[in-house]
């Protein structure tokens, strides 16, 4: 689920596997993804495995469904405060994948797992290196487990959000661009 077209799943067709890109422009990732939830379970009836990505732009609601095995994935550069900023996304995920821990150096890797101990048990946090496959088998046992647990959803009973989205549609994001400026000193 994406605001701009990408080319995810074209790369997973050639490696065997169904793939669709569901792409909003114009509104929330993840509320497109709420609504057209129904729409998706249909097409993937028979599937053994429905994986979604998504921008999750805001950060204020989450994809994750109740009973689902929900992952999220955190690029370890982009800071320490990112832990924080995910909300929802964050606290809600059963899993935490961290990528690129391998540019950062001994101790703030350590930071980083001490904040993201904050939000989850330490054997839900994985370290994993895409190039050199560290951690990765420790998190596919882990995924394995999460998996066997997770309840299959169908079109009819698609399950309920782990979280609550918000209500509204942010009036940002649906392309206004007048912008209120208080009357400040020194603003106008």
């Amino acid at each position: 689920v994406d605001v701009v077209p990408s080319r995810e799943a074209k790369m997973m067709e050639r490696l065997g596997w169904r793939a669709e890109t569901l792409v909003e422009a114009d509104f929330c990732p993840d509320q497109t993804w709420f609504e057209r939830l129904p729409g998706v379970l249909e097409r993937a009836q028979g599937a053994p495995l429905l994986v979604v990505e998504t921008a999750g732009l805001c950060a204020r609601c989450s994809p994750y469904l109740e009973e689902s095995l929900a992952v999220v994935v955190v690029e370890a550069t982009a800071g320490l405060d990112t832990v924080d900023k995910l909300g929802p996304l964050m606290s809600t995920a059963d899993l935490c994948v961290v990528t690129h821990g391998d540019r950062l150096s001994q101790g703030e890797r350590e930071l980083m797992r001490a904040r993201l101990e904050g939000r989850h048990a330490p054997d839900a946090i994985h370290f994993v290196n895409g190039l050199t496959g560290e951690g990765a088998a420790r998190f596919a046992a882990r995924l394995d487990e999460g998996l066997a647990t997770a309840r299959a959803l169908s079109p009819g009973d698609p399950g309920a959000p782990r979280s609550v989205p918000p209500r509204l549609f942010c009036s940002l994001c649906l392309g206004r661009k007048d912008l209120p400026i208080p009357d400040a000193p020194g603003v106008g």
